[in-house]
């Protein structure tokens, strides 16, 4: 049952970060058009840079080691003083290095690039992977929440014009600080701060900084796509690309809030050495990637014509295309996510992880010079795909050494073609209707929903049982957690 409930919470969380951004799209787009928004993720996607590099990619090394001594206070302490002062001090080290650069960026650009500052700030005091270590996800979870839907408010109210950047980079960047700072307030009933052994920080910096490679390389075709588009092409296509990402990101961060809740408990269990009970989550957790993720790619290529139109506005137009391919990223990345956060890390095969990453971000850096050129938007999407999928093949060719992978694509048949029945259905629904309005996009999801969970339920027997017991929770105490 704690499993259920730290799933539901962090879903809930990872849901809330994109459909927060998401909702003010709508207004963003129209406020700040198609430059703005270019102009921001431009600039964010090198201050992500800086902030990675700050950070040293901590955070996947410090949940697992947090929860490998999570029953061991003065342990858990001591881990926890040692990790966080080598996340302030690179942190600090990085935010030097970020001001020399804003002072000898382009001007048109500086006012932007200083406000995002606290963005280096806020991920140097970042103390969240102490309570995903702990499995704690409600206090982050809450905490935050309050927070973002501030942030939401402010944007909503305060961001009218393509004048109000400024303003609309301001309240992100002070939203995040503030959501960090309010964790502190959790610390004392956990952990206590001592001072940092150098033998210590010695031993621990090594398997960050393996650990923090495959990061690096996973920056290069999550983030470094955004700023050599922007360097090839205007800021519009930067916008294009952005909006579209976001958009594909909705379900794509609820399907990664099953690698994130299982990741301490497969860290456990490895420790406990219960390797039959990883090997059967890791199975189940796949099988959802492919029960939920595929259908929702599906269903945003069968939508996106109608719905970009009125969600967007007409000058995104173009990034329909661009929707279009990005909407694989919804079932390739939390499928790569899980085997590497849910077997490959856990299990402390930090090398073949660098190894997958590592290819996946050669190939991405390779075809964005390419691709972005000749293509603009579309280019940088494509681009995506294949580093992901690159990404992929290579993590089940690791994975193959000790588990057997063949199970994971029992039931792909059958969820392929009950997407196929559900897009031609969404597309007939689509063209009959013809307008691109919200009632349009809403039918189109009832549709899909429907056929889907109709077709699926009938036809993929595994999944039944675990409805059965879920409405029997349900009906015997009112709710599941």
């Amino acid at each position: 049952m704690k499993t259920l409930r730290n799933y539901f919470y962090s879903a809930s969380y990872q849901l809330l970060t994109i459909l927060l951004p998401i909702i003010t799209v709508p207004i963003i787009s129209r406020a700040l058009g198609s430059t703005g928004v270019g102009v921001y993720a431009y600039t964010n996607s090198i201050v992500q840079e800086f902030t990675l590099v700050g950070t040293l990619g901590v955070s996947n090394y410090a949940v697992r080691q947090i929860a490998y001594v999570r029953d061991d206070k003065d342990l858990l302490s001591n881990t926890f003083s040692n990790i966080f002062f080598l996340q302030c001090l690179f942190s600090m080290l990085s935010f030097l290095v970020y001001i020399v650069v804003i002072i000898f960026s382009d001007r048109m650009y500086s006012m932007v690039f200083a406000i995002q500052t606290l963005f280096i700030i806020s991920a140097g005091i970042d103390v969240s992977w102490l309570f995903v270590g702990l499995e704690d996800f409600k206090k982050t979870v809450l905490r935050n929440a309050l927070v973002k839907v501030l942030g939401l408010g402010l944007v909503v109210i305060f961001v009218r014009t393509k004048y109000d950047l400024l303003l609309y980079a301001t309240i992100l960047s002070l939203a995040q600080f503030i959501g960090q700072l309010t964790m502190f307030s959790y610390l004392h009933t956990y952990v206590s701060f001592q001072k940092p052994s150098l033998k210590q920080l010695k031993i621990i910096l090594v398997p960050i900084i393996l650990m923090f490679v495959p990061q690096v390389a996973n920056q290069i075709y999550t983030v470094v796509n955004k700023t050599i588009l922007g360097i090839f092409k205007d800021k519009n296509q930067v916008g294009y690309f952005d909006m579209t990402d976001k958009i594909s990101r909705i379900a794509l961060q609820i399907l990664i809030a099953i690698a994130a809740v299982m990741y301490p408990k497969i860290a456990n269990l490895f420790a406990q050495k219960k390797h039959d009970l990883i090997e059967k989550y890791l199975n189940l957790s796949v099988q959802i990637i492919h029960l939920l993720g595929l259908p929702m790619m599906f269903g945003v290529i069968a939508v996106s014509k109608w719905f970009v139109p009125w969600f967007l506005g007409e000058s995104f137009l173009p990034a329909i295309p661009v929707l279009q391919i990005m909407s694989v990223l919804i079932w390739i990345v939390p499928f790569g996510t899980v085997l590497e956060n849910q077997y490959l890390l856990p299990t402390k095969h930090v090398k073949l992880v660098t190894i997958a990453v590592v290819s996946g971000a050669l190939v991405s850096l390779v075809l964005n010079v390419i691709l972005i050129p000749l293509f603009a938007a579309s280019g940088a999407a494509l681009t995506s795909i294949i580093a992901e999928g690159v990404y992929l093949i290579i993590s089940l060719l690791f994975v193959k050494r000790d588990l057997p992978v063949r199970s994971m694509f029992k039931f792909l048949p059958l969820y392929l073609f009950n997407c196929l029945i559900m897009f031609f259905c969404v597309e007939l629904v689509g063209t009959t209707l013809g307008e691109a309005s919200p009632l349009t996009t809403l039918i189109q999801g009832i549709v899909g929903i429907t056929v889907y969970g109709v077709l699926t339920f009938s036809d993929v027997k595994w999944i039944r049982p675990y409805i059965k017991i879920g409405l029997l929770k349900i009906g015997k105490r009112g709710k599941l957690w």
